[in-house]
């Protein structure tokens, strides 16, 4: 399933690259984009209530990154995702 995650996210870009190919292309134009697959995708992973931009400005719009952490249960093919988030206050970039 990863891989073909891989494979809509790369269509996605690349779809909203061309349709914006001679002007500028913003993030909200990819969380739109994002979000227009998810309605038209049978069995949508995300609820109803809540929409591509509330979840992806909650990671980009705040200081710091965030370290996702799956843990992969081999016995009954489960996976446990979690979230933390590091500061890159002090950095140096």
């Amino acid at each position: 399933m990863f891989p073909i995650f891989l494979v809509l996210a790369q269509f996605i870009i690349i779809a909203v690259l061309f349709c914006r190919k001679y002007n500028n292309a913003e993030e909200t134009d990819l969380w739109e984009a994002l979000m227009e697959q998810i309605r038209v995708t049978p069995g949508s992973f995300l609820p109803t209530s809540v929409s591509v931009t509330q979840v992806m400005d909650s990671w980009t719009l705040q200081d710091g990154y965030p370290v996702l952490t799956v843990t992969r249960n081999y016995n009954d093919g489960s996976a446990t995702v979690s979230q933390v988030r590091k500061s890159n206050v002090g950095m140096k970039l």
